[in-house]
């Protein structure tokens, strides 16, 4: 499927990106062991598009003449097939990269996505990109795009100081992370599909009947709750990007700042004027 979506911004000129979340490839080859294989085969019946939305959107990239933009789950999980993957991805066009939790997962629901188990496999994962995948920021057109690592439903105390200093390039800001924060109208359409588990910082009511490692692992810190009010009421952010609920939707936040999530067998491209 291909969306496309307008948001004003400010830009010196109107341009063009290509927003892709959660392809979720499930590649694995014989360098990877038998549970690899296994889990790849199961996953690939819920994920099958991903070939056809990669190819899509760098037919879309060179039509078009857009840098690709994508906020996290490339692949499904760490494996040799998934690293050659997402390293041809990265290598042969121009990707700018905000991580998901996936990016960390040896396998899935192994153990609770915590800092510690990030660290596992952070370098290697980060050696597959080209920008800073904790975060990094890019100019086109008079736009700043800013990518932060949300995966694990948490900001940090250097992101907070990330964004202030990026505040002073006084620039439009296009925020770009994996998991979106909580809002009122998102809220109400995750409720409707049963997403509010994919929110940073989700209402209180969502945690009855939770046991204790999903309460720990969405309890917003405090760090994370300043940042999350930085965004808000920063007046340089003109616009959010998200992905992790696979659903397409596109809303504005409780400051009016508009919000796309992207759907894992979208491809949409985004125009900013």
């Amino acid at each position: 499927m291909i969306l496309n979506s307008t948001v004003h911004v400010g830009a010196e000129l109107p341009f063009k990106i290509i927003h892709l979340s959660d392809t979720h490839f499930t590649l694995v080859d014989s360098r990877d062991n038998e549970e690899k294989h296994r889990m790849a085969a199961s996953r690939r019946k819920i994920f099958p598009l991903s070939e056809t939305v990669r190819d899509t959107a760098l037919m879309l990239s060179r039509e078009l003449n857009a840098p690709i933009m994508h906020t996290g789950d490339y692949y499904d999980f760490l494996s040799y097939g998934n690293f050659d993957e997402i390293r041809r991805f990265i290598d042969e066009n121009d990707v700018f990269y905000a991580a998901g939790n996936h990016d960390f997962s040896h396998y899935l629901g192994e153990e609770t996505e915590t800092e510690e188990y990030k660290l596992r496999s952070y370098r290697d994962v980060q050696a597959l990109h080209k920008n800073n995948i904790r975060m990094s920021s890019r100019i086109i057109n008079g736009v700043n795009f800013v990518a932060l690592d949300d995966s694990y439903f948490q900001f940090h105390s250097d992101h907070e100081k990330y964004l202030l200093s990026e505040s002073e390039k006084h620039l439009p800001m296009v925020l770009l992370f994996h998991k979106p924060v909580n809002c009122s109208e998102l809220l109400a359409f995750a409720r409707e599909a049963d997403r509010v588990g994919c929110l940073v910082s989700p209402p209180s009511w969502s945690y009855e009947g939770k046991n204790d490692d999903w309460c720990a692992e969405h309890t917003p810190d405090d760090v994370t709750l300043r940042t999350v009010e930085l965004i808000n009421s920063m007046p340089q952010v003109k616009c959010i990007i998200n992905g992790h609920m696979h659903e397409n939707f596109v809303c504005r936040n409780d400051s009016g700042v508009p919000v796309i999530l992207t759907a894992h067998d979208t491809v949409r491209v985004i125009e900013f004027t």
